[in-house]
């Protein structure tokens, strides 16, 4: 609008200043040239109002467009303002604010592995998993003498922040029992390399070749007080183990294996304190070959079933959130790789 009447007034100064050179020149242009110099004159007049238009109209073009082009930008910041505040984004907004303040429990992840056709499937998949979960930390253990430079690729790409140990299987233990007493041995003595004294923790044995829902870690392992418990899906040729639940307390388990087991839990069954499991000495390693190593290590805190927190029984039919799956693959090892990145089996 501004524009508009210093337009409009820069005009009416040109239209007095030519109704005064006409006045000025007119007799003069008249004797010169007669009716020549008039209609020049009279087209000289009408000139300018048009091009005063011209620039009026092109000005009008030029500033609706800029101020399109402004609202288009007013609209797209208020859109992107929009997505940024969704209850989704608050939710991870507030949770970062809620890790960088420390008040949220670290989540620990405990993984032997061994060399297999179907190990990096496996650990990628669960790789993926893991990286989508904020403020965990990942242990996994190699059962061999070396690190291997394939897992741990996958270990730098997930972004995990992650200790890789290397443990040799030791007889007569069950296989993955003394890669889980490396991570432990670890804990206990140098769990302050990955959290601050004081500070809450919760460690869960997750294999890597297991299924999980996400809502396993923040639902149920980050809210772990000392022991936590909940079912797990195809355990042992069985749909699910699980324990049996009345008034928000465990009094048995739903198994089809050995029932009367004091603690009939499956490995990704259960995540325990940080803090209580450092105040013992309680290993894998002192379960007799043979045992089933679930129940031989919780029976060693001296628990009873009214020390065990059960998760997801709130609902009437409740979700299973990990499973007890297994990758199995038969292969002609004697198959050319082609180059590619494989570990095979001899």
């Amino acid at each position: 609008m501004r524009l508009f009447n210093s337009l409009v007034s820069a005009y009416q100064t040109i239209e007095n200043d030519w109704d005064l050179s006409q006045t000025r020149i007119g007799p003069v242009c008249g004797r010169a040239h007669g009716a020549r110099c008039a209609i020049g004159s009279q087209l000289k007049r009408l000139l300018y109002p048009c091009l005063f238009t011209f620039v009026i109209c092109l000005l009008f073009i030029l500033q609706n467009s800029s101020s399109t082009v402004q609202k288009t930008k007013e609209e797209s910041t208020t859109i992107a303002a929009t997505i940024e505040n969704t209850p989704e984004e608050q939710l991870l907004t507030s949770t970062k604010a809620a890790l960088d303040n420390n008040s949220v429990p670290l989540i620990i992840v405990i993984t032997p592995t061994y060399k297999r056709i179907t190990r990096l499937a496996d650990i990628t998949r669960l790789a993926n998993t893991l990286r989508q979960v904020p403020h965990l930390h990942w242990i996994v253990v190699e059962d061999g003498e070396t690190k291997s430079d394939l897992v741990e690729a996958v270990l730098k790409r997930s972004k995990i922040p992650y200790t890789y140990l290397v443990e040799k299987f030791k007889m007569p233990r069950t296989k993955g029992w003394s890669q889980r007493d490396k991570a432990l041995g670890y804990l206990r003595k140098q769990s302050q390399d990955i959290i601050a004294d004081g500070r809450k923790a919760v460690v869960y044995f997750g294999d890597d070749d297991n299924s999980y829902d996400l809502r396993l870690f923040d639902d149920y392992i980050r809210k772990v007080k000392k022991i936590g418990i909940w079912g797990v899906g195809t355990v042992a040729d069985s749909y699910i183990e699980s324990p049996k639940v009345e008034n928000g307390k465990v009094i048995g388990w739903n198994v089809l294996y050995a029932p009367k087991r004091k603690f009939a839990t499956d490995m990704a069954g259960f995540a325990i304190d940080l803090n209580f499991l450092k105040n013992s000495k309680i290993t894998f390693s002192n379960c007799e070959r043979g045992r089933i190593p679930e129940g031989c290590f919780l029976h060693g805190f001296g628990l009873t079933l009214d020390d065990l927190e059960p998760f997801g029984f709130d609902k009437k039919n409740p979700d299973l959130l990990v499973w007890h799956t297994r990758t199995r693959l038969f292969v002609n090892k004697n198959q050319d790789t082609y180059g590619y990145n494989v570990e095979k089996i001899e």
